[in-house]
């Protein structure tokens, strides 16, 4: 399995990492490695992770075109996303402080999220250079 990207659970000493076959794992670092959770849903790789700031939510992207919100404490999908992108999302990114996230995709296509309880609700959407762009970063106000 080729590990495609990770990130770490603010909350705790805890990471998440998603790869090539369809898994996101959930990892306690200390006092030793090892593996707490997998949790299934996407048909193809996963190619992004995200996680709210108060470590409420995960948010996935995928090979198969879907955005997923996990609700991280239960380790259960609550929404799917289907059709919103029409390429590979790949790259996912949280708001610093509130429950509004980005997505990207091959689609050429930026969309802005709000998760109300557990459903996400579309805000709108910017073109972009899909050729240019691997990642997302959604700055504080305080950010330069």
């Amino acid at each position: 399995m080729e590990l495609l990207t990770s990130a770490f659970v603010k909350s705790n000493e805890k990471y998440v990492t998603v790869g090539q076959d369809h898994y996101i794992r959930i990892w306690k670092d200390k006092p030793q490695k090892s593996l707490i959770s997998e949790l299934k849903g996407h048909s193809n790789d996963v190619t992004s992770i995200a996680i709210s700031y108060d470590s409420k939510f995960m948010v996935s992207g995928s090979r198969d075109n879907t955005i997923r919100l996990w609700n991280y404490s239960q380790r259960t999908c609550v929404d799917t996303l289907f059709s919103q992108h029409t390429g590979t999302v790949t790259a996912v990114a949280f708001h610093p402080s509130n429950y509004t996230f980005v997505s990207a995709s091959a689609d050429g296509m930026i969309k802005l999220w709000k998760i109300d309880s557990d459903t996400c609700r579309y805000i709108g959407s910017i073109p972009f250079d899909e050729s240019k762009t691997r990642s997302l970063k959604v700055p504080s106000a305080t950010s330069p």
